[in-house]
């Protein structure tokens, strides 16, 4: 009898989530993102991201927060594919909840164009990701830029 009234209270649980409505994301607010700098600035961590988007704070948490609330549209950075980071105080783990573990990481020197970085990284690829890196392999490849062209140097 005990397992009977489980289930139904159960049943009951899930009818009733089911018939919650759940708002819906317009596709044509995505703002998907494929390549994220992250630096350090006067006013702490500072990310942008390929569609321009910016935001600052004490730290990577609080930036991305500033980039999701003074964007244009919803940033969705799971699809980010490339993390350029201008800073490399070996502290992964803040990555780690904010990208997928298959994106992957390169230090940069600042390139100046982001999207055509995507571009580029598309075909050179780097040779680590954050799964990577949380496994233990800490090499990263160096993006630079020189003279408008853009260049992966190996460790």
């Amino acid at each position: 009898m005990k397992k009977w009234l489980i289930f139904l209270g159960a049943m009951l649980a899930a009818g009733l989530v089911l018939r919650i409505p759940h708002p819906a994301t317009d596709l044509s607010e995505l703002e998907p993102i494929e390549v994220v700098a992250v630096r350090q600035s006067e006013k702490g961590i500072e990310i942008e991201t390929d569609t321009g988007a910016i935001g600052w704070g004490e730290n990577l948490t609080l930036a991305v927060d500033d980039l999701k609330e003074h964007s244009m549209g919803k940033v969705f950075l799971d699809t980010a594919d490339y993390l350029l980071l201008e800073l490399d105080d070996g502290n992964y783990e803040q990555f780690y909840s904010v990208f997928r573990p298959g994106c992957r990481v390169c230090l940069s020197d600042g390139v100046q164009d982001l999207s055509k970085a995507g571009v580029f990284l598309q075909t050179h690829k780097p040779q680590n990701s954050l799964i990577g890196i949380r496994a233990g392999e800490r090499t990263l490849d160096e993006l630079v830029e020189r003279e408008g062209e853009l260049e992966l140097v190996k460790p």
